[in-house]
Formats: C-alpha cells, structure tokens, sequence
C-alpha cells in the first residue's frame, strides 16, 4: 500500500492513484510539491480539485513529517559494503536502510561478482540477513566458500555467514514479485517471521526476467509488471526499512535493436 491509498475521503479513486503511480507519485508529500498544471494534466482534475486535495492533504503534514524525520532517524542505518574504495566513491549516497542501488553495466563486466561481494560482506559484518534473488541461476555457493577461504575465515563463522545469505530463484517477472510480496507478508506477520531479519535484498537481474515482454505484444504486461515491481521494491524500502541493490544490463542502441528483432522472431 502507498502512502495515498491510506487516506479515506480525498476525492480520488483508486483509478487517479494508478495514475498518479505511473509517474511516481506515491506519497502525499510528492503529491504536495508536484505542481497543479501536472497534476491537472494527470488526473484530468480541475484546478480547484487540486487545490482542494491538497488543502485536506497538508492540514497535518508539518506534524506527521516531524514524526516522520523522527522514525527516519530511529531506524536509518549505513552499510558497510565492506569494499573500501567502493564506499569511499558512494560517500555521498552510501548504501543505508530505505535505499535503492542499480548496478548498472554490460554483459561480462562483473556484475553478479559485485553482488556476491557485498552480499558476502554484508552477512559477515553481521548487519543482517540478505536475501539473494537470483533471476539467471548465477548464484554459487561454491564461489561464496572460496571467497571465505581466501581469507581464512574459520569454519564456523563461515557456516553462519552462509546461513545469512538466503537464495530465491524465479526466472519469470511474476515470480519476482510474488517473491516480494511474501516477503512483505512476512515482515509484517512480525520479527519472529522467516525473513523477518532481512535488511538487504539483492536482485540478479532485472533483465533476464523482462526481456520477454519488449516484443509489441507483451509490452503493456511488462510495464505493468514493472510497475508492481517498483511499487513493491519502495514499499518494502520505506516500511521496513530494506536496502536495495538491482542488477540492469546496459545496451547500446544497435544491442538493443538487435534483441528486439531476436525477440520478434519468436
């Protein structure tokens, strides 16, 4: 649930929220700072609807963001990824508790080592459980081990930092978010819930779970199933305060007009 669908008698439907979501607006403090003409222009409201929606929206935003900043600061935490130059190079914008990481490169480059490098690190510095959603069966467990036994990590402390690292596996889009809808179902069963300790989740890829929908047939379902992904990748960011790391494949333009001539071949 986002922030908006929470409030009861503001005028809009669960239609003009879909629509407010397509272009990231979940919260009513974005709804506050978007302007009227854009607001007008995506609801199809008028100017004194508008106007309106945020007079009722603002009565106690002052007071519930006080809150807000309190809570943040309760629960915010910064990662160690646990590579020195790394974090130093991300000072500004460090891996923390609500935040969002695209690892972002071409196919070869080392993406998914990255991944099982902080996923490692993260686990070893007992920050909390990672779960590792695994999209392309890349993960290894094996590479994890030899990892650990290059720095002559005792066994035991080997055996619960694998522990730590909980792997999924889905290779379609659907499964992926099915995956982080029971999470979140999990969470707020309560702390004592499987998973309930989870404080990074990483994604290996987005790619090989979306690739199929860029032919013209399925391409409304794709959008719509990235959406539900973004919904429930901020959803859990925010209320539970997990940080995110996503896999993305970097393409040129002849790359990709080349996958989507593959793609219309089937």
């Amino acid at each position: 649930m986002t922030d908006l669908e929470q409030f009861d008698g503001l005028g809009l439907s669960t239609y003009l929220i879909r629509k407010l979501q397509k272009k990231c607006i979940f919260t009513r403090y974005e709804l506050l700072i978007t302007s009227n003409a854009e607001l007008m222009e995506i609801t199809g409201l008028t100017e004194a609807a508008i106007l309106e929606l945020k007079e009722k929206l603002g009565k106690d935003f002052l007071h519930l963001q006080q809150s807000n900043v309190n809570n943040w600061k309760t629960y915010t935490k910064i990662h160690n990824t646990g590579i020195e130059k790394l974090d130093i190079l991300l000072a500004k914008i460090p891996l923390k508790t609500g935040s969002i990481w695209e690892i972002c490169g071409k196919s070869g480059v080392g993406k998914t080592q990255l991944c099982h490098t902080i996923a490692l690190n993260f686990a070893a510095q007992t920050q909390g459980t990672v779960l590792y959603i695994d999209t392309k069966c890349d993960f290894s467990g094996t590479r994890i081990m030899e990892m650990l036994r290059c720095r002559d990590v005792p066994n035991n402390i080997c055996g619960r930092i694998m522990q730590d690292i909980l792997v999924e596996r889905t290779g379609t889009a659907e499964g992926l978010c099915d995956l982080l809808e029971n999470l979140d179902l999990q969470l707020n069963a309560g702390a004592d819930a499987d998973g309930g300790n989870i404080k990074l989740v990483i994604i290996d890829a987005l790619p090989a779970v979306f690739f199929k929908y860029r032919s013209e047939l399925d391409h409304l379902k794709g959008k719509y199933l990235l959406a539900k992904l973004n919904n429930l990748v901020y959803q859990l960011s925010k209320e539970h305060h997990i940080a995110f790391v996503y896999v993305n494949l970097l393409v040129n333009i002849e790359e990709e007009q080349q996958i989507t001539e593959d793609l219309g071949k089937y």
